[in-house]
């Protein structure tokens, strides 16, 4: 059959001529060669088959009646590898619109594997539709000829611009911004995301396509390709818009042939294979993925900026001349610039301003700052193309320091302001070693943004607190308010990640950098310190609250010693919240949060109660003794004595009273009591911190080696997360437990059926019915897709004999996945090693967990021997079998 023999015979030129494009491509050929490749390929199928068909059905004669069009980025040359093809057949009023023909043709070129959009229109239609339909409208702007009527076609688009076009400019104009602005608000307005949308993300090819479709319907540029003839645009800003689209359009081709689809998500698993793609290569102990992600940050960047600038631009230039009374109220300011109702200009006529001393340019953006008042464009430009000439003696950087100082400390929302300083060149040239943190990535899934982003994000988040934007947690709040210098604060903001251009041991070097920085700028020597210190100390609090038993007020102590007053505790709260907050959407949980304002406020009564100068231990201990057995009775509702409080926590270790809340004290004992009188082999209940975002399980059992090793894996193979465990064993023998958990996906398990289940296989497990190895070959994979097993994390065990007086600490990180916990504590387990608390941090796919340990005797571990096996065997441990 006819059908037939077309479908072989095209589908084999189609495969053939994609093949010889993919060649193209990796032979280096640019973008725009691939499209014209790509089109002519379509192109030429489409036409012979159209010509063939009707030669063969006698419908020669009638093609000639009706016009076939390409839409959309078939229509305007701009297509990727795997991008679909639509086209519209367009019939006179009144014409044949050749509909079995056309669906005869339609099944040909879907058979022969075309990715076709199909339409039938005729001028009326278009006409009517692109009246009220803006994408319509957008459609038939960048229409393209392929056969039929070229003249009805030519005249068609005439008539069209005349009666719509040239009609609705304006209207087209907002359409686009909304539509911008919607697209934006829906993935988002941060350029530097963990995964960006290289299409329709901040910075993507579609804002591109916002100038060429606004450009074209007021006459500006005919094609995609003219987009160096935009008037209104710089030369400068015109080239970095077509270099920037290019390798965002070569970035899409690349990502169509890896991911065989049409995907314009820039996934992680495809970022290091791109990069190599490219030609990217690895520079000292920086990988090529870093190189490739901070040029395509900074190239998204320019394409979000120019295109920002270009709808001002054409915003201003088709709105009404400034009304009047404004030019007539104009203020001419002592540095030459002009300020018009409420905005900043250079002079229009007469000798620019000259910026010659950069004190001069920093008292702008502090005018700018305390006065509430906008920054022209024109403005902006001239002092972008001015800033690296400006003088900047050391007298001068000095000043310059202290007006930045005036401008960090203003109680208002500041940081659009910093980072439109920080785009003009002016923060960096003050400080140009915050220019090496541009479009700057951690290759990670921790971090969603870049280092620059990431700075700006925490910055952000003082704003919201000083200004009451975000009151969700009033003790944030409160605390950043007290905060007497707030200036010092978002100093060390801006340069608390300054040391990660170097990669590895970002907190050292950043602190040495900090040092020069604040040498150089000659801020007096108080002020140095405490930006200094909050810089050296600026993951602190976070390691502390996540990896240390802060309970225990030798440690306490020590990091009351580090922060050394109130007043650096506050900052250093604030900083750390705005820190964590900053590196994804999901990082400051409610677990976190919990255990860092629990920190913040047993520092600060630490401080009120003068501890940190004077601890008499036994006095001290004996009273807060008192306190936890009042609580505990209180939370019995009296049900239960002092000395039955005092006999049950007399067998515990003194750690035990002082880190468990009363309310868990009182249940463990509920549970113990009903342990030993009902002869079970274990006693459980699961209470839900709602306050934390976790569910708290308590349980009891006779503790044996290898008991709580279990106890994680059964817990494990339900997909639930241990974020945190307080073990403890009686000298009876009975274990006291409690566990921090949570689902895998951070949600609490308020489900008692999934505890129910925990409990019937860990009891199975306990008196022999069930092996644990069983139960875990039930267990699903954390990472299900392997979407991240291109991201490697290094596995590293660190053991410290110094941090607690009692016990050692044992530090693993590795790749996460489910039964990590379990595999771990076996390895403890194995070695007769006591565990008296674990705390597990998961930063993306990196696990950290964290045990107090101590040997058989329960005395730290010493034998250097010893602790050399145990590093090899928990390294063994951490290779997923």
């Amino acid at each position: 059959m006819i059908d037939e023999k077309i479908v072989s015979y095209y589908k084999d030129k189609l495969r053939i001529g994609t093949e010889k494009i993919k060649e193209m491509h990796y032979d280096g050929a640019p973008p725009e060669s691939l499209s014209n490749a790509i089109s002519c390929l379509w192109d030429g199928i489409l036409r012979d088959v159209f010509f063939e068909v009707a030669e063969k059905k006698h419908f020669t004669s009638k093609i000639d009646t009706v016009s076939v069009v390409a839409l959309g980025g078939y229509g305007r040359q701009t297509l990727s590898p795997k991008s679909d093809l639509d086209i519209m057949l367009l019939f006179f009023e009144g014409g044949d619109p050749l509909i079995n023909f056309n669906q005869e043709i339609l099944h040909i070129l879907w058979d022969i594997g075309f990715d076709l959009g199909y339409s039938i229109r005729s001028t009326k239609d278009c006409e009517e539709m692109a009246q009220n339909d803006f994408k319509s409208m957008t459609s038939l702007l960048e229409s393209r000829f392929l056969l039929g009527n070229e003249k009805f076609f030519k005249q068609f688009i005439s008539n069209f611009r005349k009666k719509i076009i040239n009609r609705r400019i304006d209207a087209f104009l907002r359409e686009k911004i909304l539509d911008r602005n919607e697209r934006y608000e829906e993935v988002g307005r941060i350029v530097q995301v963990l995964e960006p949308n290289v299409k329709e993300g901040a910075g993507g090819l579609r804002d591109v396509h916002t100038i060429y479709w606004i450009s074209k319907a007021s006459g500006q540029i005919e094609t995609i390709n003219d987009l160096d003839k935009i008037p209104i645009l710089s030369a400068e800003e015109k080239e970095t818009l077509i270099k920037s689209f290019r390798f965002l359009w070569k970035v899409r081709n690349d990502l169509h042939y890896l991911s065989t689809s049409k995907n314009d998500v820039l996934s992680i698993q495809y970022q290091s294979k791109i990069a190599e793609n490219l030609g990217y290569k690895r520079i000292g102990n920086k990988p090529a993925v870093e190189h490739f992600l901070k040029d395509y940050y900074s190239s998204a960047k320019s394409i979000a900026q120019i295109c920002t600038l270009y709808i001002r631009k054409m915003l201003k230039k088709r709105a009404p001349s400034e009304k009047r009374e404004k030019i007539l109220h104009q203020k001419k300011m002592k540095n030459g610039l002009i300020l018009i109702d409420n905005k900043l200009y250079l002079p229009r006529a007469g000798e620019l301003p000259k910026f010659t001393l950069l004190s001069s340019l920093f008292e702008v953006f502090k005018y700018v700052e305390h006065h509430n008042v906008l920054v022209s464009e024109r403005l902006r430009r001239f002092i972008a193309s001015t800033v690296k000439d400006i003088e900047a003696t050391p007298d001068e950087m000095k000043k310059s320091a202290s007006i930045f100082l005036d401008i960090l400390s203003s109680k208002k929302s500041i940081t659009g302001l910093l980072r439109l300083m920080n785009e003009l060149g002016v923060i960096g040239r003050l400080i140009p070693e915050f220019e090496e943190l541009d479009c700057l990535v951690q290759f990670d899934i921790y971090h969603h943004y870049t280092v620059d982003e990431h700075t700006f994000l925490a910055l952000e988040k003082v704003d919201e607190l000083l200004t009451g934007k975000t009151i969700y947690d009033e003790l944030l709040y409160n605390v950043c308010r007290m905060i007497k210098r707030i200036d010092l604060l978002r100093f060390a903001i801006l340069l608390h990640d300054i040391g990660k251009s170097g990669g590895k041991g970002h907190v050292e070097r950043g602190a040495e950098i900090t040092s020069k920085i604040l040498e150089r700028l000659e801020l007096n020597e108080d002020d140095a310190a405490v930006v200094q210190k909050l810089v050296s100390n600026h993951l602190l609090m976070m390691h502390t609250a996540e990896k240390r038993d802060f309970s225990d007020d030798v440690v306490l102590g020590n990091f009351a010693d580090a922060v050394e007053n109130e007043e650096e505790l506050r900052m250093l709260l604030i900083l750390t919240y705005s820190d964590i907050s900053s590196v994804s959407p999901h990082s400051w949980n409610d677990w976190r949060k919990e255990l860092i304002k629990t920190l913040y406020i047993k520092t600060s009564k630490f401080f009120e109660r003068g501890l940190h100068k004077k601890i008499v231990h036994d006095e001290e201990n004996r009273r807060k003794m008192q306190k936890v057995i009042g609580k505990v009775i209180q939370k019995s509702g009296g049900t239960i004595t002092e000395e039955e409080v005092k006999t049950f926590l007399s067998k515990l270790p003194q750690r035990y009273s002082f880190s468990t809340f009363a309310s868990r004290i009182y249940t463990h004992y509920l549970l113990l009591n009903e342990l030993k009188k009902e002869n079970k082999v274990l006693t459980w209940k699961a209470l839900q911190n709602d306050k934390a975002g976790i569910t708290d399980f308590l349980v009891c059992f006779e503790g044996k080696v290898g008991s709580f090793s279990n106890l994680c894996g059964v817990v494990s193979s339900k997909g639930i997360a241990i974020l945190g465990a307080q073990i403890f064993t009686n000298e009876e023998g009975y274990a006291v437990d409690t566990l921090q958990c949570t689902f895998i996906n951070g949600k609490p398990v308020d489900d008692d059926e999934v505890w129910e289940e925990v409990c019937r296989d860990l009891q199975d497990v306990f008196v022999g019915r069930t092996k644990i190895e069983t139960i875990l070959s039930r267990k699903k994979r954390y990472i299900t897709d392997g979407k991240f097993d291109i991201v490697k994390v290094e596995d590293v065990v660190e053991i410290d004999n110094d941090s607690s007086e009692t016990d050692t600490i044992i530090e693993v990180q590795a790749k996460d996945r489910l039964g990590l916990l379990y595999d771990i504590t076996k390895v403890l387990a194995l070695m007769n090693l006591d565990i008296r608390l674990a705390r597990t941090i998961t930063e993306g796919i990196r696990a950290v967990l964290v045990f107090y340990v101590g040997d058989e005797k329960g005395r730290k571990i010493r034998d250097e021997l010893f602790l050399e096996k145990l590093r090899d065997n928990l390294k063994e441990s951490l290779v997923e079998k």
